[in-house]
């Protein structure tokens, strides 16, 4: 099975199929990403960039609303640094921790994808305790991300 990126055209429709048949079960769709809930994560996975170079992102938040300060902060660059993660940490406008990976679409393949969801859900499920203990918040399956 391939995903066609020939062209650099890419449709969330055809991403959303590929992923039913890696995933082998329904994929749901919000807005401009899909959804993959594996454990107590559940996956954003978007097409970034132009149509000539397309990238997928695959995200999850890991908590909403702790305290940011600064020991979360160089909590989080100190976990980006380590090499065992597969993606990063960030925090976007509304304080909430994600983590997520990029890759470029011409470059996956279903086993590929695969492993990149589950890693990413399975960092999200890892990290979310930690974070919550230590600077409270929410964490996304609680508050119902």
């Amino acid at each position: 099975m391939e995903l066609n990126v020939a062209g650099g055209k890419l449709e969330l429709g055809a991403l959303r199929d590929w992923l039913a048949e890696t995933f082998g079960r329904e994929i749901s769709a919000f807005r401009d990403r899909l959804m993959v809930k594996e454990g107590s994560a559940s996956t954003c996975i978007s097409i970034l960039g132009g149509s000539d170079r397309p990238f997928i992102r695959v995200a999850a938040i890991v908590v909403q609303q702790p305290r940011v300060d600064d020991a979360l902060m160089h909590f989080l660059l100190a976990a980006n640094e380590s090499s065992a993660l597969y993606g990063a940490f960030s925090i976007d406008e509304d304080q909430d921790v994600w983590f997520s990976y990029c890759m470029p679409a011409e470059a996956i393949t279903p086993e590929g994808l695969r492993r990149v969801v589950l890693s990413v859900a399975k960092t999200a499920d890892e990290y979310d305790d930690i974070i919550v203990g230590r600077w409270g918040g929410h964490r996304a399956i609680d508050a119902g991300g």
